[in-house]
């Protein structure tokens, strides 16, 4: 009887230890394991978040999510989260929550990013809430980023290359069929024509070979080096009319002298050649008048008589 007694009590210690350690550890997984105290934030999108949701303060838990609430704002809806924090616990005014998940399969947790400001929030005051952060977000936002570039810039360029497409088509349609027609057309012409090409092709070759004879090249040599020796001579004669033109600059200069010295006295120069040409009119007259002038001289006039006279 007393054995089965013992028994008995041993195996409701048992149990009432087993359902303690459950408790126990139902309230460590739960992040309760004492008393906390309450806070509010808003979000727009609470993805991910449900009641026992963790609540990180730069990486460390200090609560999770008690209650999520739906409320309408300015014609939108919004979420109104509470969350328990370790009693005690100091978070700064300008303090920022924001819903993040640290990998694909993580859990969707809050996490609070510590402000500057030295002032705490008091217990039941309303976080900042902040853009959702993650991996998960950034692959969302990328997607949105996605959808845009696709309404926004890939759909007008499939549209502006369909509408290309159907006017290259139409050109093909309209315009190059009947240019490739017309190429047909003049392909067959110059066919016809090619033998009369060839002919004139090979005149024209032959004809330059007969240019390009080595007579012809040995002439065109010979041209060229006597274009460089007039070339030289007409440099040498060049140099030699540099180094005449000093003095035929020193020449114009005693010309010029010259000039001037018989520009002032052409006045006297006219003055005796008119006086040679009276005397040599006169001395003509009196040859005409008496030739026998020249023969003899007149005789010298005596001093006590009229001269004597000339017969002529």
């Amino acid at each position: 009887m007393i054995n089965s007694k013992w028994n008995l009590t041993l195996v409701g210690g048992f149990v009432l230890l087993a359902l303690a350690s459950l408790v126990l550890t139902l309230a460590l997984l739960a992040g309760r394991t004492g008393s906390t105290d309450t806070y509010y934030t808003l979000y727009s999108n609470v993805t991910g978040l449900k009641f026992g949701s963790k609540v990180l303060f730069e990486g460390y838990p200090v609560g999770q999510v008690e209650e999520i609430e739906p409320f309408e704002h300015q014609g939108q809806m919004r979420f109104r989260v509470r969350l328990s924090v370790i009693e005690g616990w100091k978070i700064p005014s300008d303090s920022i929550a924001r819903s993040t998940a640290s990998g694909v399969l993580a859990p969707q947790t809050i996490e609070i990013s510590a402000g500057a400001s030295p002032q705490p929030l008091s217990p039941g005051a309303t976080i900042t809430g902040g853009g959702a952060g993650g991996l998960m977000s950034t692959v969302e936002g990328l997607a949105g980023n996605v959808d845009e570039l696709t309404d926004e810039a890939l759909l007008p360029l499939l549209k502006n290359l369909n509408q290309q497409v159907t006017v290259l088509g139409t050109i093909l349609q309209e315009d190059i069929r009947p240019l490739a027609q017309n190429s047909n057309k003049v392909m067959a012409a110059a066919a016809t024509q090619v033998p009369q090409i060839l002919g004139n092709l090979e005149r024209v070759s032959r004809r330059t070979e007969n240019m390009l004879s080595p007579q012809r090249v040995e002439a065109l040599g010979r041209t060229i080096d006597n274009a460089d020796r007039t070339l030289a001579s007409l440099r040498s004669g060049s140099q030699q009319l540099e180094q005449a033109t000093p003095d035929a600059l020193a020449a114009l200069r005693e010309l010029r002298l010259t000039l001037e010295s018989l520009s002032r006295r052409s006045e006297s120069i006219a003055q005796n050649v008119e006086s040679s040409t009276r005397n040599l009119q006169e001395f003509s007259r009196q040859i005409r008048r008496s030739p026998g002038t020249l023969l003899r001289a007149p005789e010298p006039p005596r001093e006590d008589g009229p001269p004597p006279e000339v017969k002529p």
